[in-house]
């Protein structure tokens, strides 16, 4: 039964038909491996039209680390969109923008998909590092360095900022004729020195004030005004706001349309004489007063009580004493205004009509 069995299966294996091997399938080409970005220069290869190939990958090389993820956010869009001449050139304007960089290359490499690879090899301007300075006399050592210190990009717009700042410093303690020279020297590794030459020039003083075209108001009273003297130490931020001072003594005097503008002439011993120059104009009156909106009592009685009355030269002055007053009176009554006053200019007539708008605010003193 064995022996049957055995040749069964032996006739079985004698009559089984031979495995036929299948063709060898051949393999599907491989997918193009996805462009690698540079870590260097590119090499300057033949010329090839691109224009209008889809950008697979945008690169950014020469970027340094603080720098890198804000320019790269500005070209990565690209990927994805066909190439287009003016898209980069507004790359270009958004990447110096930034005020980082001291020069761009952009190169547009083929890729066997037909697509492009985008790569913007940027240099950076080199950090400062070091920074000496000379000529520093008349400020404190201290307050030099918080303004000129390293750990700032060498680009030309912060180095101009720089010395301007330092300028207007000067400017700020009388000293107008202060220049800041600087030279940047590369160190090497992305380094740089920054070197300050300040000629300070001498302290300039106030040697005389005047004022020109003042006719209709005492000088004295011009005088009293101002915040500059004879003898001290010229600040131009301060004869600025002695020219709206003036002008506000003339709209005192209801001269509403004076112009006063200031300028120096030189004198001897680094001083300066300071013109107001004033164009007075025509003296307004009051015209009619009036009270609109919410009432805090009569307009009658509430008018009487005020200082601005028709036919008296008009005042800025007054007209905010007034205001003083109504807030007074409404406070009495238990309320809050808020008051604006509106004014109507009649340049024939020479007068200006005033109506207080009036306002209810709620009263901060009452708890809830």
């Amino acid at each position: 039964m064995r022996l049957a069995l055995a040749l069964i299966l032996s006739a079985g294996c004698a009559t089984t038909p031979a495995v036929v091997k299948p063709a060898p399938v051949e393999a599907a080409p491989a997918a193009p491996a996805a462009p690698v970005c540079p870590t260097g220069p590119v090499p300057f290869t033949e010329s090839t039209s691109v224009v209008g190939a889809v950008v697979e990958k945008v690169c950014l090389v020469g970027a340094s680390e603080d720098g890198y993820l804000r320019m790269h956010e500005l070209v990565a869009p690209r990927e994805g969109s066909p190439l287009d001449a003016d898209a980069v050139r507004s790359d270009l304007e958004a990447l110096f923008s930034q005020g980082l960089l001291r020069d761009v290359v952009v190169v547009a490499q083929p890729l066997p998909s037909k697509g492009v690879m985008l790569t913007y090899l940027v240099t950076e301007y080199d950090w400062i590092t070091r920074v000496d300075f000379t000529g520093v006399t008349a400020v404190k050592t201290d307050d030099f360095k918080e303004i000129a210190h390293a750990g700032v990009r060498a680009a030309p717009y912060v180095i101009k900022t720089l010395t301007d700042t330092i300028e207007a410093l000067y400017d700020g303690l009388g000293y107008t004729q202060a220049k800041a020279v600087a030279t940047v020297k590369s160190l090497g590794g992305g380094n740089a020195a920054l070197s300050l030459a300040v000629d300070e020039g001498p302290q300039v003083t106030v040697g005389a004030i005047s004022f020109e075209g003042a006719k209709q108001v005492p000088q004295a009273e011009l005088r009293k005004a101002l915040r500059s003297a004879v003898g001290s130490v010229f600040l131009q931020e301060l004869v600025e706001r002695d020219t709206l001072a003036l002008t506000t003594v003339y709209f005192d005097h209801g001269m509403v349309n004076v112009a006063v503008v200031n300028t120096t002439r030189a004198l001897p011993k680094g001083a300066v004489e300071v013109v107001f120059q004033v164009k007075e104009g025509d003296v307004f009156r009051m015209g009619r007063v009036s009270l609109t909106g919410f009432a805090v009592g009569a307009e009658k009685d509430v008018l009487k009580g005020l200082e601005a009355k028709p036919k008296s030269v008009f005042s800025r002055s007054v007209l905010q004493r007034d205001m003083e007053r109504i807030r007074a009176r409404a406070k009495e009554k238990g309320f809050m205004v808020e008051i604006t006053p509106l004014t109507t200019v009649d340049s024939e007539k020479k007068t200006i009509d005033v109506a207080f708008e009036l306002e209810k605010r709620p009263n901060p003193n009452i708890q809830f």
